[in-house]
């Protein structure tokens, strides 16, 4: 079998997504549930989650498809989190809340905190990168490290960072893989653009 027979090119993964027209793109997953029961798009500027109604919120994801990433959403107003997701009972997030931001992540449906910053005025923009783990030759290390922060004049902050095994089929089990995304607060929020991106390393 000839496997260099046909030269097919790598697709790209990444994109931005500002939320400019009338329907979500098709690469758009919410599990649980229609995104439609928390977005609303199509308002005079980006994307509108509602308040969070119980427990889980919704989450308007996608799949990851690249060994390291990173995502970046930009909030404009109210509350949004940006989550890594394998289950609802193994999640990593970084939110922007009334007047701070939250690292964090569950495990097991254990709740634990990572670190946090007072929220500056005006647009935040939140980041969750993955990076490859500290000793790579180790093998009790999990996949990749999950960093999680916020984003000020090009410069990325760190506010946290959990070994990636917890959000991998190692520990979660299951087999539908990661989803990175975005999720409403108490208050709600909105949303101008959504990035993601590849990375070397």
């Amino acid at each position: 079998m000839a496997e260099d027979r046909y030269d097919v090119p790598v697709a790209p993964t990444g994109f931005t997504e500002n939320f400019a027209g009338a329907v979500l793109d098709a690469r758009w997953i919410s599990p649980g549930g229609p995104a439609t029961a928390f977005t609303v798009i199509g308002a005079d500027e980006g994307l509108s989650l509602k308040p969070a109604v119980g427990s889980p919120a919704g989450l308007l994801g996608l799949r990851t498809h690249d060994e390291h990433w990173e995502a970046d959403v930009v909030v404009i107003e109210g509350d949004v989190a940006l989550m890594v997701r394998m289950d609802d009972f193994h999640t990593v997030v970084v939110a922007a809340g009334q007047d701070r931001i939250d690292a964090s992540a569950t495990i097991g449906g254990l709740p634990i905190a990572l670190g946090s910053a007072e929220r500056s005025a005006g647009a935040v923009v939140l980041r969750i990168r993955t990076t490859p783990p500290a000793d790579v030759s180790g093998f009790r290390n999990g996949p990749d490290l999950l960093r999680l922060g916020v984003v000020g004049n090009d410069v990325f902050t760190e506010l946290g960072s959990i070994d990636g095994r917890y959000t991998a089929t190692e520990v979660a089990g299951g087999f539908t893989g990661r989803v990175v995304g975005v999720s409403p607060g108490p208050r709600g929020g909105t949303i101008t653009g959504f990035t993601y991106r590849p990375r070397t390393a």
